[in-house]
């Protein structure tokens, strides 16, 4: 049935520690899927919506372990979470009917006639591209036995961007690359990224921006799905993730030994202000919270302290997540509030 009260998971995904989780904080796989003989969501009637839906629910309704909600049915903050967690997009039409798919680890979902019929995510956290394609691949299984999904011997799966046809699947990695970009390295190693054939974005959401990201966060994932198997691109992206990763390293070690006095003053700053503000916006605190990280990798904050919890703090202090824990009319005094109160804080 679907579900009217609306839930998150605190300790999902992003609570895990993952494989090289200093460097890479996210894996994500989508696949996209469209069902033969309905046309593409953007040129649906109301007959085609509701035959759709009719058919979704009958698959999910029994699915154990998940819950499945109507977005149009949601509150505003409720569909910005979701957004934040970067589940759907932003600013879903509410002309449109969309519904979701949620496992209660909140390591894959699905996500129903946004661009396509069928867009099934799975998010792991650290370098666990396999682990999320394998996710998405048991999911996809269940619905190619319920459904005639749109193929083509030439093209693949066909999809409502030509980008994404053929496998349909898109894999990507979210970096986190603060020493590369204190070096003035950054432009030259996105640049790098793109030639090998690779999309590039900031944490800003800029496509292809080579320009520094909020919070040192850089998202990397193939441009195109055709050309190349499932297996091919992520091994792709992998090969290309382990040698940035190298590459971060190496230069933190080296921006250490160099510049000790500068990098720690910057570390134990962001600290004293993130442990003593009593007002601070989202920009600002993102800024300090990778300074926060970065302490982490030379030692300088607790040791029981884990990426994943600074990995949930950076998500937690998103506006809407704030909005929906903190009982303030003003963002930045709860946001502040917020990371006082949970900040370095042992499990």
């Amino acid at each position: 049935m679907v579900d009217s009260n609306f839930k998150i998971n605190p300790s999902g995904w992003f609570s895990k520690e993952g494989p090289e989780n200093d460097v890479v904080i996210s894996s994500w796989i989508t696949l996209k899927r469209n069902i033969e003989g309905i046309v593409f969501p953007d040129k649906m009637d109301k007959k085609d919506s509701d035959y759709l839906f009719t058919e979704i629910f009958r698959v999910v309704k029994n699915m154990y372990g998940f819950r499945y909600y109507n977005l149009n049915s949601l509150k505003i903050i409720e569909k910005q979470i979701l957004a934040e967690r970067n589940y759907i997009k932003t600013g879903a039409s509410p002309d449109k009917e969309q519904s979701i798919l949620i496992k209660d680890n909140e390591e894959v979902l699905v996500v129903f006639n946004e661009n396509d019929h069928i867009k099934i995510k799975s998010i792991k956290s650290g370098l666990n591209l396999r682990k999320a394609y394998n996710c998405c691949n048991e999911l996809d299984n269940i619905f190619d036995e319920k459904f005639k999904f749109a193929f083509s011997l030439q093209f693949g799966y066909l999809t409502s961007d030509i980008s994404s046809s053929g496998t349909g699947m898109s894999a990507s990695a979210m970096l986190f690359l603060p020493a590369i970009r204190r070096a003035g390295k950054i432009d030259k190693t996105l640049a790098e990224i793109m030639r090998a054939g690779l999309s590039v974005r900031g944490f800003t959401g800029e496509k292809n921006s080579c320009e520094d990201s909020l919070g040192d966060l850089y998202i990397i994932n193939n441009q195109f799905s055709i050309g190349k198997s499932e297996e091919e691109f992520i091994a792709q992206l992998e090969g290309i993730t382990d040698i940035i990763s190298n590459y971060e390293r190496e230069t933190r070690n080296i921006l250490i030994e160099n510049d000790r006095a500068n990098i720690e003053d910057e570390i134990f700053r962001a600290k004293g202000i993130l442990e003593n503000c009593r007002k601070i916006s989202l920009m600002e605190a993102i800024r300090h919270l990778s300074s926060i990280k970065l302490g982490k990798y030379y030692n300088l904050i607790d040791k029981s302290i884990t990426y994943s919890q600074l990995n949930c703090l950076l998500l937690q202090i998103q506006r809407s997540h704030i909005k929906s824990i903190e009982d303030y009319s003003d963002e930045d005094i709860a946001r502040a509030e917020y990371i006082r109160n949970n900040l370095l804080r042992t499990r």
